[in-house]
């Protein structure tokens, strides 16, 4: 049956499976998961409570704005850099807003984003904006005064002006489209969940503009236990860092359809298993067997009624029992105010997962499962029938305690131990929902920590382990080298010549997974620099040095040397550092 939706694709046996973890950036910065919690927060309550100021700007104006931020968010979900003329473009529109609207307006806006940010990091901001050398970050970058991202906070701050303007300035039926969408989060969850707790996800915002200098030295704790954790199962796990369009979280790389990993779904027209709400993503399907085997699926995995009618009569094909079950959501919590809020998702699991009978000491199957997610299909037609089906009673059910919700524990994985025995890899729990599931002795491990901050990238464990072919976990693209214009030319020589004679210094960065290298004058105090975002490191030099090119090959090797000890110690890689 011919499906534009899905194919599936039996793995080579000669390609061994590894277990793979996904290294999230960006999760020590607290106060940035802060404000981008906060924001999806005031965006469902605003637009549930239809709150807007179509008169903020002119009409001509607002889809002015409309446009750049369409161009932004089209480079953040392509995970590339916004260029620079585009980034010069975010902070005059910003400016221009900031200077051009009404007293009330601005105190409007002021306050949602003290609402979001900390008042005196947006007032500082703010202040920028509005003054008439609003532009200067990009010539005191230019002039080495100030780092790139010291002058990407500028271009992020103001991309987050431009995004309040287009939400509260747009014309009716753009807004009743985000309205709707809020309206959506109502109907799907029903009247039981607690509607002060959901998050609505329009854009895909940097908030790095929040981080504090500390957060950029701090290694990220909640990968290294978890990497920690699932190397207590298998020490071969590799790590690939969450920053390219191909390679978004391990789970959605692959979605194997049954427990011998031997068969995965993926996309027809690519055959690739890489792209949002398609079969290919494993957050999309979860595998069990009991009375035959079975699959639970995402009913939002399927573009249309016939897509699921040939993923349901390709899976009888493998007497393969299909289960579809409504959409889930996720748990974040906010490390600032400690509050919870759900994250809308296309996945389910977060919200459900199977435990077979063979790791439970009564030898029964449990589900494990969401509470707010439990209210929603405990009367699924779906849901009652794979219970009847399968043999499963109510003191099988195991529902998360609430105070342990945001811990997403349905969200585990199982991963192969080198004697290929699975072992379950749970979050760190409180005690009150786990031993519910009376897992065998010694098939459970769990990190030193709760696994929290990773949600709010919206994954969390299981997300984040996979079982991958070796031949895409080796996969490393060469890293490309840039030298600004403001590089003399005598400089840029000896820089090109330095690389041409070590090339090991970019096979190194090859191997942690850096996209692009780019060398520039830069503050005397900042030796190198990492925008996680579009995997791009930089590497400075004062003009002092640029000057002294006998003085440059030297200089070039510390640095790539102390940036490659950095990145491969967060991502907990051993590579040989030794220039």
């Amino acid at each position: 049956m011919a499906n534009k939706n899905l194919v599936l694709v039996e793995r080579n046996k000669q390609d061994t499976l590894v277990p793979m973890i996904t290294f999230v950036p960006g999760l020590s910065q607290q106060e940035a998961i802060h404000c981008n919690l906060s924001h999806m927060a005031l965006l469902y309550e605003d637009c549930r409570n239809k709150i807007r100021k179509p008169d903020l700007l002119e009409p001509d104006f607002i889809l002015k704005c409309q446009y750049l931020l369409d161009e932004v968010i089209s480079c953040y979900l392509k995970v590339q850099r916004v260029s620079l003329p585009l980034q010069m473009n975010a902070v005059e529109t910003a400016s221009n807003i900031v200077r051009s609207i009404t007293k009330d307006h601005a105190a409007f806006l002021k306050h949602r984003l003290t609402i979001i940010c900390q008042e005196t990091v947006s007032t500082v901001f703010w202040n920028t904006l509005a003054s008439p050398s609003y532009a200067a970050c990009f010539s005191d970058y230019s002039n080495g005064k100030i780092s790139y991202l010291q002058c990407k906070r500028t271009v992020d701050f103001a991309i987050l002006i431009i995004t309040l303007t287009v939400l509260y300035g747009c014309d009716d039926d753009y807004y009743s489209r985000i309205v709707e969408m809020s309206d959506a989060l109502d109907n799907k969850h029903g009247k039981e969940f607690p509607a002060t707790k959901r998050g609505l996800y329009l854009w895909p915002l940097d908030f790095s503009f929040m981080e504090n200098d500390a957060d950029l030295n701090i290694d990220n704790i909640e990968h290294r236990a978890l990497l920690k954790a699932a190397r207590v199962i298998n020490p071969g796990v590799k790590v690939q860092p969450c920053t390219s369009p191909s390679l978004l979280w391990a789970r959605d790389t692959i979605a194997w359809v049954g427990n011998d990993l031997f068969v995965a779904a993926v996309k027809e027209d690519t055959e690739s298993s890489f792209g949002c709400g398609q079969l290919s993503e494993g957050g999309n399907i979860i595998v069990g067997d009991h009375n035959g085997p079975f699959i639970f699926v995402s009913q939002e995995a399927f573009s249309d009624v016939g897509s699921e009618l040939a993923f349901t009569y390709e899976m009888d094909m493998r007497n393969i029992q299909t289960y579809s079950l409504p959409a889930g959501f996720l748990w974040a919590r906010d490390p600032v105010s400690q509050t919870d809020y759900a994250l809308d998702s296309i996945h389910i699991d977060t919200v459900i997962n199977f435990i077979p009978s063979s790791a439970t000491c009564d030898e029964k199957p449990k589900v494990i499962i969401d509470p707010f997610y439990h209210s929603m299909i405990r009367n699924n037609e779906t849901f009652t029938r794979f219970l009847d089906q399968k043999s499963i009673t109510g003191d099988d059910i195991v529902i998360v305690d609430e105070s342990e919700r945001y811990l997403n524990l349905p969200n585990f994985s199982i991963l192969p131990d080198q004697n290929g025995v699975g072992k379950f890899l749970f979050n760190k729990d409180k005690g009150l929902t786990i031993p519910k599931l009376h897992l065998k002795p010694g098939i459970l491990v769990q990190p030193d920590i709760e696994i929290v901050n990773m949600a709010s990238a919206f994954g969390t464990i299981r997300c984040a382990t996979n079982m991958l072919p070796i031949s895409y976990v080796n996969e490393a693209n060469p890293t490309a080298i840039m030298i600004s214009d403001n590089v003399p030319t005598p400089a840029k020589v000896a820089i090109a010549n330095a690389l041409g004679a070590k090339k090991h210094l970019t096979a190194i960065l090859s191997s942690l997974f850096v996209s692009r290298l780019v060398f520039s004058i830069g503050p005397q105090n900042i030796p190198w620099e990492y925008d996680y975002f579009s995997s791009t490191g930089y590497i400075y030099f004062t003009q002092e040095i640029m000057e002294q090119t006998d003085f440059v090959g030297k200089t070039i090797a510390e640095r790539m040397e102390s940036f490659s000890a950095s990145l491969s110690g967060q991502l907990g890689m051993e590579i040989s550092l030794k220039i």
